[in-house]
């Protein structure tokens, strides 16, 4: 599905290692929809260094997938994710960030990072996965036609490879 030049995948997906239960089937789900998914046990090879791999993966790519539970906030690495894709999206205006609770209400996700208050979640518990995968996938094909346009009026705009006034 990846659209533009500049990214790499179409969503990461950030959760803490006690959640992969969670996370390995929603990753191979959305890959067999066409999404070019960026999953740690798919990208991070022995040697991998850590932080850089990570790092790319947020910023090369449109959405960010959170999977939010009582283990995700007790894990700094999970932490850092979440508040890179709160950034970017702040920085960018563009909503980037799908959170999915698992086993956390959402009382007690926006408690510990405000910054999710005003985004939509959904519960694994309550939704299950049928609903909630059906939500990512049309959320990120709306979302990526925006993102396309965008890049397509970026690459075109002919001051970027004409010195001078454009006329």
């Amino acid at each position: 599905m990846k659209t533009s030049m500049n990214k790499k995948w179409d969503v990461f997906i950030s959760y803490a290692s006690e959640d992969a239960k969670i996370a390995k089937p929603l990753a191979e789900r959305l890959r067999s929809e066409g999404f070019e998914v960026w999953f740690d046990n798919w990208q991070l090879q022995i040697g991998t260094d850590l932080r850089k791999s990570i790092t790319e993966g947020i910023n090369k790519s449109y959405f960010g997938i959170v999977i939010l539970s009582k283990t995700f906030f007790k894990k700094e690495n999970a932490r850092l994710e979440l508040d890179r894709l709160v950034s970017i999206m702040t920085n960018n205006y563009e909503h980037r960030i799908f959170p999915i609770l698992h086993e956390i209400t959402r009382e007690e996700a926006t408690s510990l990072s405000p910054n999710l208050s005003n985004i939509v979640s959904r519960s694994w518990q309550d939704d299950g996965v049928d609903r909630i995968v059906k939500e990512l996938v049309d959320g990120m094909f709306e979302k990526s036609e925006i993102f396309y346009e965008m890049d397509a009026k970026e690459y075109f705009d002919l001051s970027r490879w004409v010195k001078g006034p454009v006329t």
